[in-house]
């Protein structure tokens, strides 16, 4: 969840994979490097991944978060204040979420005690919203404590002054500190969620789309009458710089971001099929799937690139919208490598991209 280092397979530095022709392999940048570029990210197209060596980086002893609220009317503020933290190099993690604006959920989030003694703009704002129906921007913001306080960027101070101006949007901001192993095994806020609302199908769309249109698309949903009841629905923001902008890692080919962006935003739209009195588990998926289709096409006319692992991936058919999706060139090398390493099309997991028959565009394939 780290704005600092852009995208995870990036810093994979070699792997044994099993092809889909039966051979054995390592691959690297210096070696198979066609194998190397088409499997990370590759969407299972090329080989199993069997093994993999990624460098390690020494861990903090602590990360202290602070948290952070925000009327869906302060949009526009929250996004400035994210990019103010990717800019200040005072903090490591950044993620938010888009959650109901009421007492309980907001006292769940930052303790019911550090809720009551929050200040009485705050709970009137938390009142207000409540009573209207609202939703809040949760924004979670962490930096990394070590043991000598030498090795990293951590100072209380400066993060102070950092969010100074901040607790003027919502009258308060939440600082907590957690031993980081503790930290980074417990079950981040999307799974708790899913957890609370037990085994039922949890139907997603993901997508990476440049800074300014976020606003766009979070007010698309926001605006939108078929989006479902907020409290099944859980909305997850990063920001991400890609590779080339942060200059560490590895290319990673098939891995889209939106062209051009110095900034990125991953959004995650992830639903919650429960029956509600009157309405059948059909009726709802259907809703769901329908907002999210509207999010991706929206998205898509802004030059968003899609989270490939998501609900809609398996709705995109067809090597023309694939090819869209991963531009020319990396489409290209796709096809050789498939051809290469996989000419049996053994290796296509539920992922629709080689058939012909679907339009070219990508919004009309799925809309």
């Amino acid at each position: 969840m780290s704005h600092r280092y852009g995208i995870q397979a990036a810093y994979v530095d070699e792997m044994e994979i099993v092809t889909g022709e039966g051979s054995l392999l390592i691959c690297s940048k210096d070696e198979n490097r066609d194998l190397f570029d088409y499997t990370r990210g590759g969407l299972g197209q090329c080989g199993i991944i069997t093994s993999v060596i990624i460098p390690l980086v020494k861990a903090p002893t602590k990360i202290r978060t602070y948290k952070l609220f925000y009327p869906v009317a302060d949009a526009l503020c929250f996004l400035e204040d994210i990019r103010s933290c990717v800019e200040s190099g005072e903090i490591e993690l950044i993620h938010a979420f888009l959650k109901p604006c009421t007492k309980d959920g907001i006292g769940s989030i930052v303790g019911h005690d550090e809720f009551a003694g929050s200040s009485s703009a705050f709970k009137t704002m938390v009142e207000e919203g409540e009573s209207n129906k609202s939703l809040v921007f949760f924004l979670e913001l962490g930096c990394y404590v070590w043991n000598d306080y030498d090795q990293g960027t951590y100072s209380s101070d400066a993060v102070k002054h950092l969010l100074a101006p901040k607790q003027m949007c919502t009258g308060n901001y939440f600082t907590k500190e957690y031993d980081f192993q503790t930290y980074i095994t417990r079950d981040p806020p999307v799974v708790k969620t899913n957890k609370a609302h037990g085994a039922v199908p949890h139907p997603s769309y993901a997508t990476f789309i440049d800074e300014k249109y976020v606003l766009t698309l979070l007010e698309h949903h926001i605006g939108s009458g078929e989006r479902g009841d907020d409290s099944t629905n859980e909305i997850l923001i990063i920001p991400v710089k890609s590779n080339s902008k942060v200059c560490s890692g590895h290319d990673v080919r098939m891995f889209p971001m939106p062209k051009g962006s110095e900034l990125s935003f991953f959004i995650l739209f992830l639903g919650s099929v429960i029956p509600r009195s009157g309405e059948t588990s059909q009726n709802i998926m259907a809703k769901i799937r329908a907002h999210h289709r509207s999010l991706h096409a929206l998205s898509n006319a802004l030059g968003g690139k899609r989270y490939s692992y998501d609900t809609i991936t398996s709705e995109v058919k067809g090597e023309n919208s694939w090819k869209q999706h991963f531009g020319e060139e990396t489409w290209r090398g796709l096809v050789a490598a498939k051809r290469k390493f996989d000419p049996n099309h053994i290796l296509c997991p539920g992922i629709p991209i080689w058939s012909k028959d679907t339009t070219s565009d990508d919004v009309q394939s799925i809309g």
